[in-house]
């Protein structure tokens, strides 16, 4: 059994919330890094963060962080956060990320939030009600038709992951107890470093089960490319 492993299995029994939140920080800098936006990245964390306890104060949260790792953690008492530091990422990416993080969950239900994307207050509530996992999948909104990846969904459940393809996917996993179970088997038996999380979530559709999508209505959901939609993200969710 590896460490990571133990330390997952030694906390069971003694959560202090029926959920964790796993927000990687570290996407969305490594995203905004290949802009050449460094601050951006600082900006859409606090954003999010803000969203997230607003709606979910006791809700266990976890921040993978790499280049804002000083910042989030002066953030750490205001917004309650379990901060893991992701200092060395050479030839890593999201799933190293996920590894990090997993490492530290207080919960076998576990929401993982990837990248700049800002989203309603009440989407993280809901797609972790009930007993399925959930993919928060996209079907209109502007912003987010610019982001490369979508999913191919058949019968209500996504089966595969692709580029260039429709719908897209809202950036937002919910794994239930069991399927966490089995995500956390598939990322610890192999390597898997290098790949984006979306890979990881073909393979383990692969290996283990479809996954149900999660679409609402009349919510709010956009990927953040520039300080504009900053702006627009601020106005939607009345920061100053």
């Amino acid at each position: 059994m590896t460490k990571i492993f133990r330390n997952v299995a030694q906390i069971k029994g003694r959560t202090k919330s029926t959920t964790s939140i796993i927000l990687l920080a570290t996407s969305t800098e490594r995203e905004c890094n290949q802009w050449g936006k460094f601050s951006l990245a600082w900006e859409i964390i606090k954003i999010q963060l803000h969203v997230i306890r607003n709606k979910l104060p006791n809700m266990d949260l976890i921040v993978v962080s790499n280049n804002n790792y000083n910042n989030i953690l002066s953030l750490k008492d205001q917004y309650n956060l379990r901060i893991v530091p992701h200092l060395n990422q050479v030839n890593e990416n999201e799933m190293q990320d996920i590894k990090f993080g997993l490492s530290s969950c207080l919960s076998d239900n576990v929401i993982i939030i990837c990248g700049n994307v800002f989203f309603s207050d009440d989407i993280l509530q809901r797609i972790s009600a009930g007993e399925k996992s959930k993919i928060l999948v996209d079907e209109g909104d502007p912003q987010l038709q610019r982001e490369n990846i979508g999913v191919v969904v058949d019968n209500g459940e996504v089966v595969n992951f692709g580029y260039d393809i429709f719908p897209k996917w809202g950036k937002i996993v919910y794994f239930n107890n069991k399927d966490f179970t089995d995500f956390a088997d598939l990322i610890l038996k192999n390597n898997h470093a290098q790949q984006f999380l979306f890979e990881g979530l073909n393979r383990f559709i692969e290996q283990y089960t479809p996954i149900s999508t999660y679409s609402p209505r009349n919510y709010f959901l956009g990927k953040v490319y520039t300080g504009g939609d900053i702006k627009r993200g601020k106005q939607y969710y009345g920061i100053s």
